[in-house]
């Protein structure tokens, strides 16, 4: 069992919103997340609520399932823990071990007893290069649409003037 508490992005205090217990492991920062919503629009997550947190650290035990399929549910838990941004000596009240921080959850290389004892720990995992979002292409037809564009407006108008001014020339 993972007990799970609140985080913010912001850094924000919810001690009034989510009691301190000694059953939080590890925290999900969820306020001021960027999510997706019903009609893929994005939108800031503003509210308190240790079901979205919840409901993140579940969708990381599923990806940890899925990338280590041999490991029992305690492997899956240690895992989550020891890579939490916390230490696993110190625990806290409202935070537990710390912040999940799922790169390391599914990269850092660990040796977990079937038990969920943690045996042996790299201190991270080697991360790889930050990735630039690509940069869109130049419009190599841009002049030439502008330049359509212009004409097609000159031809309507004149188009549009032949007809007004036709039935005036024939009296």
């Amino acid at each position: 069992m993972l007990g799970v508490g609140l985080g913010g992005s912001d850094g924000a205090d919810h001690s009034g919103s989510v009691p301190d217990s000694s059953a939080v492991d590890v925290t999900a920062l969820v306020t001021g997340a960027i999510t997706a919503t019903a009609n893929a629009s994005t939108c800031e997550v503003d509210a308190a609520t240790t079901a979205l947190a919840a409901a993140e650290v579940s969708g990381l035990a599923a990806l940890v399932r899925e990338r280590f399929p041999d490991d029992s549910p305690a492997q899956v838990v240690a895992r989550i823990v020891e890579t939490a941004d916390g230490t696993t000596a110190d625990r806290g009240r409202r935070d537990g071990f710390g912040s999940i921080q799922p790169y390391e959850a599914l990269n850092r290389q660990l040796r977990i007893s079937s038990e969920g004892t943690v045996l042996q720990a790299r201190q991270q995992a080697d991360r790889p290069a930050p990735v630039t979002p690509p940069v869109p292409p130049g419009d190599r037809l841009g002049g030439l649409r502008g330049s359509l564009l212009w004409w097609g407006v000159l031809g309507g108008g004149a188009l549009l003037l032949a007809v007004v001014v036709r039935p005036l020339l024939r009296r």
